[in-house]
């Protein structure tokens, strides 16, 4: 169906995408700067509490089931 439309220049829209990121550089020129990541919640910075260990001699009974 689309066989027979024009095709577009590469050269033409990547000077198209390459304008359209200057402008937007010139629009804010920090915000290339700020990272997606500082958005994050407080909370899940907050430490996570871990619980008890786990003893020596358990691990190696799980071992030897496993074996």
């Amino acid at each position: 169906m689309l066989q027979n439309a024009p095709r577009l220049d590469p050269a033409v829209v990547a000077g198209a995408a390459a304008a359209i990121a200057g402008a937007a550089t010139l629009a804010a020129p920090d915000a290339a700067a700020r990272k997606a990541e500082s958005k994050v919640p407080a909370a899940e910075l907050r430490p996570i509490e871990a619980g008890p260990s786990v003893p020596a001699d358990v691990l190696d009974r799980l071992d030897a089931i496993t074996r």
